[in-house]
């Protein structure tokens, strides 16, 4: 047995000195911890793989469909198509010759006349309202038309005002629906005509382009 006196001791002092060890940089430490977090992930998903399965693999099968979706277009767009009055055939327009608000306008609808052609042909109506409102009007004068005869396929307007010195024209149309096109020209017409009158520019042209949706074709 080695016995060693009590003067024979040493004390040993041990001092740290941390300037003594490597520096390790942000990004090392980030990497290594890292490293270490994902080896630990790993272990985890070997030995639960129902973990795996509901944390990682679901949320990306989800965003996958979540981005098919958004991608998927679900309305066909057609072409534009210029609106052209040739389409239509020998339509008969029917116009009440004085405005319901004759007394808000300085012009009758005579001005039509002249822009005549063999496919919209305008026909003025001596039709007597009795009442300005609106309304009421529209309900009377298409009871007037309905007693026409061969009248309901054409596409008619009723005028309510053309004030060509405030530059103030107000219509309604009554639409033809037995072509998709009707609505569109119609009133292409109609406010090309009005435009013509009002500006002073017979010469002057209003082209309609128009896209059907879906259902349309």
């Amino acid at each position: 047995m080695l016995s060693v006196s009590d003067e024979s001791k040493t004390d040993i002092i041990y001092t740290y000195d941390r300037n003594s060890e490597p520096e390790i940089s942000e990004c090392s430490k980030f990497m290594i911890d890292l490293k270490f977090s994902l080896k630990k992930r790993l272990l985890q998903i070997v030995r639960d793989t129902k973990t795996f399965v509901m944390e990682i693999l679901c949320p990306i099968i989800l965003v996958l469909i979540g981005l098919g979706v958004s991608s998927a277009k679900f309305v066909v767009e057609s072409n534009t198509k210029l609106m052209e009055k040739s389409v239509l055939s020998n339509q008969t327009v029917l116009v009440n010759r004085i405005p319901l608000l004759s007394n808000n306008s300085n012009i009758n609808s005579e001005f039509l006349l002249p822009y005549s052609t063999s496919n919209i042909n305008y026909q003025m109506l001596d039709w007597n309202n009795s009442t300005d409102n609106v309304t009421q009007s529209l309900i009377n004068y298409n009871l007037f038309l309905q007693a026409k005869n061969d009248t309901v396929q054409n596409g008619n307007f009723l005028i309510t005002r053309l004030d060509t010195t405030n530059h103030i024209h107000e219509f309604i149309l009554i639409s033809n629906l037995y072509t998709r096109e009707g609505p569109p020209i119609f009133i292409q017409e109609m406010i090309t005509n009005i435009m013509r009158t009002d500006l002073k520019v017979p010469d002057l042209i209003i082209n309609v382009h128009i896209i059907f949706l879906i259902f349309s074709k």
